[in-house]
């Protein structure tokens, strides 16, 4: 039995032989994420040491032919090859940034980027003068938000405009997303809001190549949306030149809410469609000649026209690394078309994954790269398990499939996509966003067919008009189908617990869930199917995730408790509401700040709230107060400014206004023998982007 066992799982580890290719990004994602995770920055030598300790592993275990020893070799080194990718991004990329509030201030800088939101205007500026600052200290890239009339500066335009200025902000909650990390890996050094809309002071003749493409890219998206119509047009713009700031925040909203918020950024999805239907549209256009079908190599010769097309939509769109990945795969696709190669496989998948995270290594924190990856990694997975199926029953059976079930073998490959691809998404979407879309499935095959048979090929169409002059009544159609969608999807959303909120998971359990996804997705010997347990382990751990009893947001100027019963009171519905509003999202709770009550009693001096092991909370407004509250209370939270006698002598968790800044944000679990206390910047730690600059 034992011998039996035994030579099945060598039978087993043959089948994997010569797929170690697939596994090289996941071995570089976990090398670049355990750098992103480290509390302070590593020495660059170490890592330098690392990779050669691990070729000389590889190189022993090539040499003498051990699987073990050359397998270990192999993830070692690309594991440090993912950190060393990482920290060399980092030190490449570290710029001046704020270290604290500026303004209000005058500054000079030249327009990188002019976003027209709904209600607001949001400028990326290069600044050259930021009041008495000095050079060597003014970051290379601002943000701004003007919400007043639309400023007339365009990109490349040098403008004056006074403003307040913030460094880039810190999470508002332990372990949450750090918005200040990306800004950092876009040298974003500051962000604020503008006084007044900015001035032009200069409009040069001659503007960079990256100024006039997006200023290309903006006027093609005014004349979709003109054309498109009021609601429709928009969404347009954003699947043509990946300009989705002009879309209302209540359509976002509802696309969100039934799984549809994928169809908004440039992705795989959008970039094969567009490269898809020039591809069949050409080899249809030069197989009309007898002559050319026979003679030349068309099928190639329809692959390097979308190859091309291709590129074109990924500057029109913007080149964000999500089409950056897209455009990568159909590269590499096209590519196996001329060399005579598979063009669909995990293979291309996964040397996309190392472009990306080889040039981009701090994409592998975020949710778009989870989502997408997984995405494309489990329908071609599934494809090539199904591809095989099919060519055992052809073999076995033979073809009996007629034409009057094209229809239907569409409407069940659409359907099992978007199973698959939901499927493979949702722990990404739980884990990052808090919330899951009940009917995203049903949304998808309702929708999808309108989106990939209308509303693409016409835009597909349009975009190639456009320089006739012909697109306009095209827009307008594809705009018709858009409105469609958006009847539909309205409707979806409305129906009850259309979204259902999700306690954030914790680390663990979200791990395992994506390692199982790996594993069925990777492996090909029968062993995979044992990492379908993963699945109902992650969401077991889900259920029992720990929850903060107490939260204290940025300069303890607002306080969350959480209730016997699992709801959380507030000290104030009014301040700190971006952080409330994630407090919410982490403990599952939706509806609007206004609805969730106050502690339960406050005083002249006080506010308090029992906590659900019994104990209590007190907000303290006074010294004396909190000195009472001290011998009374298991927490006290002051808003003082200064160092107190308390700060040490306090029985109780204190925490005061000044300590909190220190700290930052700061959550509060409850432990058999007491608390365990989070805090902002000590899961943050001492990285780059969360101190002053390196030398």
């Amino acid at each position: 039995m034992l011998r039996d066992v035994t030579t099945t799982l060598r039978v087993w580890a043959a089948v994997e032989s010569g797929r170690f290719i697939l596994w090289a990004p996941v071995c570089l994602i976990i090398g670049a994420a355990g750098y992103f995770a480290l509390p302070t920055e590593p020495a660059w030598q170490r890592l330098v040491i690392l990779l050669a300790i691990s070729i000389l592993i590889w190189a022993r275990g090539s040499r003498a032919g051990t699987g073990g020893i050359l397998l270990l070799g192999r993830i070692l080194t690309f594991v440090a090859l993912g950190a060393l990718a990482a920290l060399v991004r980092t030190h490449t990329t570290d710029a001046p940034r704020l270290e604290r509030q500026v303004g209000p201030v005058n500054m000079v800088a030249e327009v990188v980027r002019v976003e027209q939101r709904p209600r607001s205007q949001r400028l990326l500026l290069a600044p050259t003068e930021i009041g008495a600052l000095p050079v060597e200290t003014i970051p290379p890239k601002v943000r701004l938000t003007w919400r007043g009339d639309p400023s007339e500066a365009r990109a490349g335009d040098t403008v004056r405009v006074r403003a307040m200025l913030s460094p880039p902000p810190a999470p508002a909650v332990p372990g949450g997303y750090d918005y200040g990390r990306q800004l950092f890996f876009e040298e974003i050094g500051a962000v604020g809001f503008a006084f007044g809309a900015a001035r032009v002071i200069a409009r040069p003749q001659e503007k960079p190549l990256s100024v006039r493409i997006d200023l290309w890219r903006e006027a093609i998206a005014d004349r979709i949306v003109r054309a498109g119509g009021e609601r429709s047009g928009p969404i347009l713009a954003a699947i043509v030149t990946g300009k989705r700031e002009r879309i209302p925040p209540d359509i976002t909203d509802q696309l969100r809410d039934t799984g549809l918020a994928h169809l908004l950024a440039i992705s795989g999805l959008h970039m094969g469609l567009v490269c898809g239907y020039l591809f069949f549209s050409l080899r249809f256009l030069f197989v009309l000649n007898e002559r050319w079908a026979l003679t030349f190599p068309v099928k190639k010769w329809a692959a390097i026209g979308a190859l091309l097309w291709g590129g074109f939509y990924l500057v029109m769109s913007g080149g964000a690394w999500s089409a950056q990945r897209a455009f990568i795969m159909a590269a590499i696709g096209f590519t196996a078309i001329l060399f005579d190669r598979r063009a669909i496989s995990l293979r291309n998948v996964a040397i996309a994954a190392i472009i990306i995270v080889v040039l981009r290594p701090e994409a592998v924190l975020s949710a778009g790269f989870h989502m997408s990856f997984a995405a494309v990694m489990a329908l071609i997975a599934s494809y090539e398990l199904w591809e095989r199926r099919r060519a055992t029953r052809r073999a076995l059976y033979g073809s009996r499939r007629g034409r009057g079930l094209l229809p239907l073998s569409f409407l069940g490959g659409l359907s099992m996509t978007s199973l698959v691809a939901g499927a493979a998404t949702s722990p990404f979407a739980i884990y990052h966003f808090n919330r899951m879309a009940t009917y995203g499935f049903v949304a998808n095959l309702a929708v999808m067919p309108i989106f990939t048979a209308l509303v693409m090929p016409v835009a597909v169409l349009a975009l190639a008009l456009m320089p006739l002059g012909l697109d306009g009544p095209l827009w307008w159609d594809s705009g018709k189908g858009l409105e469609a969608l958006l009847w539909i999807t309205g409707h979806i959303a409305a129906w009850p617990g259309a979204v259902a909120p999700v306690a954030q998971w914790p680390l663990w359990a979200w791990g395992v869930s994506v390692i199982g996804l790996i594993g069925l997705c990777l492996l090909n010997a029968p062993w995979r199917f044992v990492f379908a347990a993963a699945f109902p382990l992650a969401w077991a751990g889900a259920l029992v995730a720990e929850q903060p009893i107490v939260q204290i947001a940025e300069d303890a100027k607002n306080v969350g408790v959480q209730t016997a019963n699992g709801q959380i009171t507030l000290l104030s519905r009014r301040r700190e509401r971006f952080a409330v509003g994630q407090w919410l999202e982490g403990a599952g709770l939706d509806g609007a700040i206004r609805d969730y009550p106050r502690f339960g009693e406050c005083k002249a001096t006080t506010c308090s709230a029992d906590l659900p092991n019994g104990a209590q909370l007190i907000f303290a407004q006074t010294e004396e107060a909190a000195a009472r509250a001290c011998r009374e209370a298991a927490i006290v939270i002051t808003p003082f400014w200064r160092r107190t006698a308390l700060d040490a002598s306090c029985s109780a968790l204190f925490f005061s206004a000044l300590g909190v800044s220190e700290t930052g944000p700061v959550a509060i679990y409850a432990t058999g023998n007491g608390y365990r206390v989070e805090t902002v910047n000590a899961i943050r730690g001492e990285r780059p982007w969360s101190v002053a600059p390196m030398d």
